[in-house]
């Protein structure tokens, strides 16, 4: 898993560009910004009577996955936001 985590380094902020042109560094420095909270609260969640149960951090871990495959799946389209930039960009 570590071993694939500089793809988002690499792959995320070209994708953002190509979706949203300008306004992409905001928004990266926006979404990086959570690495950080994520981090904050898993001291608290590890510390805790739920983060001493693998089965339900696994759990968790696999309903989070999940969510955000389907969001991806059914909420995204880039082809859409990729043709108002391009107009946008026209003007």
């Amino acid at each position: 898993m570590i071993f694939t985590e500089g793809g988002h380094f690499v792959i995320v902020p070209n994708a953002l560009r190509a979706i949203y042109g300008e306004a992409a560094s905001g928004i990266y420095g926006v979404i990086f910004t959570f690495t950080g909270l994520s981090s904050f609260v898993i001291m608290f969640v590890v510390k805790s009577d739920f983060g001493r149960d693998y089965a339900k951090v696994f759990t968790l871990s696999a309903c989070l996955s999940g969510l955000a495959f389907l969001l991806l799946v059914f909420c995204f389209d880039e082809r859409k936001l990729v043709k108002e930039n391009r107009l946008a960009k026209a003007e």
